[in-house]
């Protein structure tokens, strides 16, 4: 999608409208509240990691469902979102020494995209790669009862 068709999008999206007014930081957001809604996950959870945080809409959902969490978050991008319970770890999860953190987790979440190149077979493999490696980390962060959320 042309950057300039993808900007006229935004401009019509309802969820990009309804965020603003919310003070969400993205529209993504309100995916993370309908899949929580449906299985309740976050008020459930005491350590959450996110995997992708940037730009923070999903980071304060997690708050705002949960303010008793602890939140470890991986983006090469800064966030926008504070927390007292939230490290923000500005590199890329696949190259950090898990053994670092203190914890496992029982939620793991992820919105994680890279940037697209606007080839749809090229753009759909970058990010079928990226949940591959979260996948493949997976015994190295979670417990054995953890969720995991992927958006795609």
């Amino acid at each position: 999608m042309k950057s300039k068709d993808w900007v006229q999008r935004q401009k019509r999206d309802l969820y990009v409208k309804k965020a603003k007014k919310s003070g969400y930081f993205s529209r993504a957001a309100y995916k993370l509240l309908e899949i929580d809604n449906k299985f309740d996950l976050i008020s459930k959870s005491k350590n959450i990691l996110e995997l992708g945080c940037s730009p923070g809409g999903w980071s304060q959902v997690i708050f705002e469902k949960n303010e008793n969490a602890i939140m470890y978050a991986f983006d090469l991008l800064d966030i926008k979102f504070t927390h007292p319970n939230l490290i923000f770890i500005k590199e890329d999860f696949m190259n950090f020494q898990y053994s670092k953190l203190p914890h496992k987790f029982d939620l793991i979440i992820s919105d994680i995209a890279p940037n697209t190149t606007g080839h749809q077979s090229t753009d759909h493999l970058r990010i079928f790669s990226m949940i591959e490696d979260i996948i493949f980390i997976l015994d190295k962060i979670s417990l054995p009862s953890s969720s995991l959320v992927l958006k795609i």
